[in-house]
Formats: structure tokens, sequence, C-alpha cells
């Protein structure tokens, strides 16, 4: 399996494991990797959830439809490492009831669901990693809630920036302003003028389908 030894360091699922036990982990039980070019189902809501998948390279949006035909965005994984789809499995879902859908050519490592059940060293590792995992989510669910409840457009445009490019103004965030829209339930109109308003008074650099954020005084200001 063609996976740089880098990769695993990025990683949260494999952290404290050597890279040679992980590499034989997985070719010992059927991991894969699935190859997609820009615009392919990762999955469909229907699905049933049948392992864990893991962002190699590219960029994955999940989101799913409402009955008026609306889509809505739930998450964007863009970072090399990233891990999605687990908390439909140890829901014992028997479809996601959400779509994964790729933004450009993504490459996704596949780990089947019964290799987390078996005992063994690295099984036990990665048990303990994917708490630690589900943690970090639920409070990620909480910030979100942050953002929802936000009095004004401006906020919950600079806070969704801000959650994804993890406190780092140098980072842009890249999923684009369709995207950003349906994540933060704003028509695109309105949050394209918003964010023309806030780069006219500094607060944000729009490059394209990149967004910087200039500061932490951005979040903290009021429409």
């Amino acid at each position: 399996m063609e996976i740089l030894a880098s990769f695993w360091k990025k990683c949260a699922l494999f952290q404290r494991i050597p890279d040679p036990m992980i590499r034989e982990f997985l070719e010992k039980n059927g991991a894969g990797i699935l190859s997609l070019k820009k615009g392919e189902m990762v999955f469909h809501e229907e699905d049933e959830p049948k392992g864990i998948l893991i962002l190699l390279s590219g960029s994955i949006v999940v989101g799913s439809n409402t009955l008026s035909g609306k889509r809505q965005i739930v998450t964007t994984i863009d970072r090399p490492g990233e891990i999605f789809g687990e908390v439909f499995l140890f829901m014992r879902k028997t479809c996601y009831g959400h779509y994964a859908e790729t933004q450009k050519d993504s490459r996704i490592l596949r780990i089947p669901e019964r290799v987390l059940m078996e005992p063994g060293e690295v099984n036990s590792r990665i048990l303990e990693n994917m708490l630690s995992i589900l943690a970090s989510k639920a409070f990620y669910l909480n910030r979100r809630l942050q953002i929802v409840t936000c009095s004004s457009l401006r906020q919950k445009i600079a806070k969704t920036i801000a959650m994804s490019i993890g406190g780092d103004f140098s980072r842009p965030y890249t999923a684009g302003r369709e995207e950003l829209a349906d994540f933060i339930g704003a028509a695109r109109p309105s949050v394209s003028r918003e964010l023309m308003n806030m780069q006219r008074e500094g607060l944000v650099r729009v490059e394209g389908r990149k967004i910087f954020l200039a500061g932490p005084e951005a979040l903290d200001m009021q429409e």
C-alpha cells in the first residue's frame, strides 16, 4: 500500500502506533484505497456504513438534502488524515442519512468495520484513538451550535472560517462561497455581499475560492 510514512503522523487514528505495525495491520485486514474523480460520490444517503474512511488527498463535502431538495452542508473534509463516516458506523445506523461527494480528485483509505472489533495490540490502540476523535467531534458540534446561534451573518461567516482554519490565520478557507453558504444556512448572494463588505473593511481577503481571515478582530465584529 503506497502511503508515505509521514502521513501517519497527520492521522489521529494512528497516533502512537509505529509505522511498520500500521502497514501490517492494514495489509492483513484488507484495507483499500479509493481513487475518485471530482464530483464522484464516496457514499450516498441510503448506503450502509461498513468501514472507516480516511482522506489521503483531495477534498470531500458531507451533506444532506432536505425534503424540498435544498442541499445542506454538514462539513468539509480537506485535510489529509481526516476521518469521516465513523460516527454513523459506531451508531449502528443502517444508512448514512448523508452523502459524501468529492470536490476535487481524491484518494480515500477505507478500513473494514470488522477489524476494529477484533483483539490485538494495534486494534486496542486504534479504539483508544477513536474515543479521542469522537470526543473532539463532540466539541466541534458544540462550536457548530455557537455558529448557528450567532446573531448576524457576519459573525456566522467569521466563526465558520475561523473554525475551519483552526486559528491559523495564514491558512485560507478553501471550501468556496457556495459551501460556506450551505454550511451556515444562508443564501449564496447574501454571503457573497457580506464577504465583499468584510473585504472592504479589511476583515477578510478573498482570492478566488480562497478566503483569508484578517485576524482575531474579525471574530469580534458585529453586523
